[in-house]
């Protein structure tokens, strides 16, 4: 009986061997063998216009996040409140040989030189700008410097604070909506002015705290802001998801911070070791439980995530 030959493309007759019967007719048997893959070169240089093109999944990352370039990282980070504490310790965590480090301050030019100098030791650039977010015009004044440096920004972290101390009702009206609007509304001020440089992959996060779910004596004006911060990054997220952009927050926990020494004064140790105490990890949580939140936020395994307040304070207060 003669078999016409197979279908695949250089293959002849089918052999004997090869036949099964069906319906009487016979017909070739199915091969398992694993079919030929065919190999897709990635990129592995890339620059800041680069990314903004090519699909994130398809670049080489690490895992704290920005492509590489050689063994340089090609990388922009803005820092709102990036001289000192927590917002200071995101920038260490992303200060690398090449990364351009933007660190936003208001007043304290010692605590900007001190911090600009730590960042540089490790071979980053950092770029201490002096801003005030506060009103949308301050905002685009600050965008406007870093856009002079960097054409992309791959991480805007958010930390400008305003401490306010007191009950609201003893507030002054003037000072008490200064720091609302700092601490809640200037979000949507750096959002807007960033914009032009937030590239598909760009990651935004806001620091929040406890104070916006709970209530903490003498916290009104700092936690009603971050509250109002966390409801707009909520109604942000589905404008900036389509332009491939996220954003979130990440509320440390307890932490030694000046905001914290300016809020208890005299009190600061004691109020320190009474929430280690009764948080149920044993301890407060320290920089590197924060930072490497961040990190995760701002590479592409988190680019699913979106509009969300995650907390980390080792379950000393969990919220629904």
């Amino acid at each position: 009986m003669k078999v016409r030959p197979g279908r695949a493309e250089g293959f002849g007759q089918v052999p004997k061997a090869h036949l099964i019967r069906k319906s009487g007719r016979a017909v070739p048997r199915r091969s398992f063998a694993p079919a030929r893959v065919r190999e897709v070169a990635r990129p592995t240089s890339l620059s800041y216009k680069d990314v903004g093109h090519q699909d994130q999944r398809n670049q080489k990352w690490d895992r704290w996040s920005g492509p590489e370039k050689g063994n340089e990282k090609v990388m922009a980070v803005l820092i709102t409140g990036g001289t000192k504490g927590i917002g200071l310790a995101i920038a260490k965590r992303f200060a690398k040989p090449g990364v351009d480090i933007f660190i936003a301050y208001r007043n304290d030019e010692s605590s900007a030189a001190a911090a600009s100098a730590e960042i540089a030791a490790v071979g980053a650039r950092p770029h201490a700008i002096k801003a005030d977010v506060s009103n949308p015009a301050g905002a685009r004044a600050l965008l406007a410097k870093v856009a002079a440096i960097v054409d992309r920004l791959d991480l805007v972290v958010h930390g400008a604070v305003k401490v306010l101390v007191g009950p609201i009702l003893d507030a002054d009206p003037d000072a008490f909506a200064e720091a609302i609007t700092l601490n809640g509304t200037s979000l949507i001020f750096l959002v807007q002015a960033a914009r032009p440089l937030l590239k598909r992959g760009s990651s935004i996060v806001f620091l929040s705290s406890r104070g916006s779910r709970q209530i903490v004596p003498a916290y009104a004006a700092i936690g009603a802001g971050k509250a109002l911060a966390e409801a707009l990054t909520r109604y942000l997220a589905p404008e900036l998801a389509p332009l491939g952009v996220r954003i979130n927050c990440v509320a440390p926990g307890t932490l030694d911070t000046e905001a914290v020494r300016n809020l208890f004064g005299e009190e600061t140790d004691a109020f320190l070791a009474s929430e280690a105490a009764g948080n149920p990890s044993g301890r407060n949580i320290t920089h590197d439980d924060y930072t490497g939140l961040v990190a995760f936020l701002a590479s592409p395994e988190a680019s699913m995530i979106q509009g969300q307040v995650i907390f980390v304070n080792g379950g000393q207060y969990v919220t629904a």
